[in-house]
């Protein structure tokens, strides 16, 4: 086969084939009160990063695609922020466009964990260490031994805390 005849082949090949879309990468799913929700990762990109105390810390801010489904059917997309640290690990955001508030939710990775945070700590888990979906409420899932691998203190606390917008500086 000669070259041009293999060029023009191949051009028609790869303009012929149909583009393959890439699977959206699950940050958080559950059900309540009739509505069901999915949240994906849409964007992160790193806004600072630093080397304190040893170990690296990044800040990212990240565009989050949520679907519900049921009683309230819809598609909404948040910013967030996520601070990937051993020793205050948090994710941080507003509950709306216009609130005045931002809130941060420092965390326990592979510790404790509630309900007004277990989305934050999936999110976590998945931005800071390739951990999709996480299953932080289930001890058989690990993420115990893999955050005391990674150097996370035990005595971290989980907490939640509401700071004005204009204080947050990332």
């Amino acid at each position: 086969m000669s070259i041009l005849k293999f060029i023009t082949l191949s051009s028609i090949l790869t303009v012929s084939l149909p583009a393959i879309a890439q699977p959206k990468q699950v940050l958080d799913s559950g059900c309540r009160q009739g509505t069901c929700w999915e949240s994906s990762l849409l964007s992160r990109t790193l806004v600072h990063q630093n080397q304190l105390g040893g170990a690296a810390n990044q800040l990212y801010t990240i565009e989050v695609e949520t679907q519900f489904t049921g009683n309230d059917s819809k598609t909404e997309q948040t910013s967030r922020w996520v601070y990937c640290s051993t020793s205050q690990p948090f994710v941080a955001f507003t509950s709306s466009p216009n609130d005045e508030l931002i809130y941060l939710h420092y965390l326990n990775p592979g510790g404790d964990v509630f309900g007004y945070n277990s989305g934050s700590n999936r999110i976590y888990w998945a931005v800071c260490h390739d951990i999709w979906n996480a299953k932080v409420f289930s001890p058989q899932e690990g993420l115990a031994r893999k955050a005391q691998q990674l150097g996370y203190s035990r005595s971290l606390q989980s907490d939640q805390r509401e700071i004005p917008k204009q204080l947050f500086q990332p």
